[in-house]
């Protein structure tokens, strides 16, 4: 009896001094978007989530909305943000005034409404019945089923 007792005891104390291991889940990696100019995948550096979200990127952000339905707004002076839509019915807006900088935005399988700047942007709709305003700038308009202010 006493010898169980010295072992309970010590297996008590031993497992009072190892630290607890938790366990965390796999690893994952932030989602990649193509830049429309370059055609390089960047990192993304504001991601969304799968459900309906509001992103305000800052300059030199790289966008993943993700799915849902999504708007990316775009304030004034923000500039080379690249925009990767996701699934859902998404939306590229400006907020105060039209951005002055050229985006790169690429839409996904969704309905999608992106609207430019005043700069020369590459506006991609994916696919999905997109719309798609440059606004001023000689922007590159594809995949849109509806376009305004594209040459």
């Amino acid at each position: 009896m006493r010898l169980r007792r010295i072992a309970v005891a010590l297996s008590l104390a031993a497992a009072a001094t190892v630290p607890a291991v938790v366990l965390a889940g796999p690893a994952r990696a932030a989602d990649s978007c193509v830049n429309q100019f370059t055609g390089a995948s960047l990192t993304a550096t504001l991601e969304g989530t799968n459900g309906p979200d509001i992103l305000d990127p800052v300059s030199n952000a790289v966008v993943s909305a993700k799915g849902g339905n999504d708007v990316v707004r775009i304030f004034p002076g923000v500039r080379n943000v690249t925009i990767c839509l996701g699934d859902g019915d998404d939306q590229v807006v400006s907020v105060d005034s039209f951005p002055t900088y050229r985006l790169s935005v690429m839409g996904g399988p969704g309905d999608d409404f992106i609207f430019g700047s005043t700069a020369a942007d590459a506006l991609n709709g994916g696919t999905g019945y997109d719309t798609i305003d440059g606004r001023d700038g000689y922007d590159t308009c594809t995949n849109a089923e509806s376009t305004t202010s594209c040459p």
